[in-house]
């Protein structure tokens, strides 16, 4: 089998690493970034994408990953360069073809006499984020109603929430970079476990190593993936794992009707809203005198990448032109932190802009609570959880159109939506509840009560349950 690969970045270097292990010849390397062709990968040149026309019967491997348009690369692909869809693969695509060759023959012996384990992978390292959230949370509801479930993490990950017996001490510490070594360790680690069922939320060596036990005997190991994102990418990153996945539970309508798009079955499907616990939302005050300032919320991650958290600063400024008063609290942590906090000193802005740094999980309600509006500004986001707390505490999210968020947000009823980057748009809608300001509690009250509808954890644990049971 001969094959392009179509893009030079790191998910390029790490199949170039790993071809060695099977029988694929690299016909050569293309891209479409002006930059990068010409330059040298590990003895092949990079030559620009349109090199393709002259190869149609080719297999083409698009072997990075995209954000949003990436579905139009596969039609670029089939309409301006002729290449058949059969012979164009994703990155794990390809990925699944070279560890097949490897893993064809795996010494299966399963007991099922033993009762089958549930297991929800954790398995890389844990940093700040909804899905990390998410799996905790989830786990130290489903124990309260069964004692098959385990947790695949890294121990200290879990101090003071599991018992050890339910922890499956096991983590890839660069997880994702799909080393031989790294996926032998989790094909070993679920021989030892089965028969199992495999819960995964991220397309790791986990899942790899699943797919494998999968294609040997498929009786082994069920295999069930939560998809907290919609972006293109990790969209087709999940389909390459279609034939071994019994079901997908979808965080957001989006992230549905994408795989659908793709050809998933609407039977294997489901949309599961993950419930925020313990989370005080009490609330009958808003800021309705138009003397006192706006108190406006951000909670996240602080990143350029998907967060845009640089838009923070524009915003701020288009507010201080406007000259609305206003009191902005910043939490959360990330490499784009010490421009937030530049940014306040140099602008002398203390007075009106705080950040609070890193918060507890206990701290959120507080933060919340005497928030009038919540600001998000991200580019891509799958259900952003901070978004979901807030709504719960009553503050009226302003937020930018991603798709997983518009689950929750209707816009005008219960907040406002505008385009992606557009912070003339998002302080504008400031400025209108700045001037009326009886519409943060009509809002902001629709808001909680549509998500309360939603918060309900009881249902929430059963219908896992009922998953898992095979219903």
């Amino acid at each position: 089998m001969n094959v392009y690969f179509y893009g030079s970045g790191n998910r390029c270097k790490i199949l170039l690493e790993l071809i060695e292990l099977s029988d694929i010849v690299i016909s050569g390397i293309v891209d479409s970034d002006v930059e990068k062709s010409g330059s040298e990968i590990r003895g092949y040149d990079v030559l620009w994408v349109d090199q393709l026309k002259n190869y149609t019967n080719e297999y083409i491997c698009v072997t990075f990953f995209g954000e949003n348009d990436y579905e139009s690369i596969w039609n670029e692909l089939s309409e301006k360069y002729k290449i058949n869809n059969d012979r164009i693969l994703s990155f794990h695509d390809l990925l699944i073809l070279i560890y097949s060759d490897i893993f064809n023959k795996l010494p299966i012996s399963v007991d099922y006499s033993n009762s089958r384990k549930i297991i929800i992978s954790a398995a890389w390292e844990f940093g700040i984020g909804g899905v990390e959230e998410w799996v905790r949370d989830t786990v130290s509801e489903l124990l309260q109603k069964r004692k098959d479930l385990y947790v695949l993490s890294k121990r200290s990950q879990f101090e003071n929430i599991i018992d050890t017996q339910n922890l499956i001490d096991f983590y890839i510490k660069d997880s994702c970079s799909f080393r031989e070594s790294n996926v032998q360790n989790a094909i070993k680690l679920l021989l030892d476990n089965i028969p199992s069922t495999i819960i995964c939320s991220r397309v790791d060596e986990v899942l790899l190593a699943a797919y494998m036990l999968y294609m040997v005997s498929h009786k082994c190991i069920r295999i069930i993936v939560v998809v907290h994102g919609s972006c293109d990418g990790l969209i087709r990153d999940f389909f390459a794992y279609n034939k071994v996945i019994e079901r997908y539970l979808c965080v957001s309508h989006a992230a549905f009707n994408s795989l659908y798009a793709l050809g998933v079955e609407s039977e294997r499907m489901e949309i599961i809203t993950t419930p925020v616990k313990t989370l005080e939302t009490n609330r009958n005050i808003w800021t309705l005198d138009r003397n006192k300032a706006l108190r406006l919320g951000y909670a996240g991650r602080l990143e350029i990448l998907h967060k845009r958290s640089d838009l923070l600063i524009t915003l701020i400024n288009k507010l201080e032109e406007l000259k609305i008063k206003f009191i902005f609290e910043i939490a959360g942590h990330g490499s784009y932190a010490s421009n937030i906090v530049g940014f306040i000193s140099e602008m002398n802005l203390s007075s009106k802009v705080n950040y609070l740094g890193l918060l507890d999980r206990k701290q959120i309600s507080d933060f919340w609570k005497d928030k009038d509006i919540s600001i998000n500004v991200s580019d891509s986001e799958g259900r952003p959880i901070s978004n979901i707390e807030a709504m719960l505490c009553g503050a009226v999210p302003v937020v930018t159109r991603t798709s997983g968020i518009l689950d929750d947000v209707e816009n005008g009823v219960t907040g406002y939506v505008v385009p992606l980057g557009d912070m003339d748009k998002m302080a504008e809608v400031i400025a209108y509840f700045d001037k009326n300001r009886e519409m943060l509690k009509i809002i902001g009250g629709k808001a909680q009560d549509s998500m309360k509808k939603k918060n309900d954890i009881n249902a929430y644990v059963n219908r896992w349950n009922e998953i898992l049971d095979g219903k």
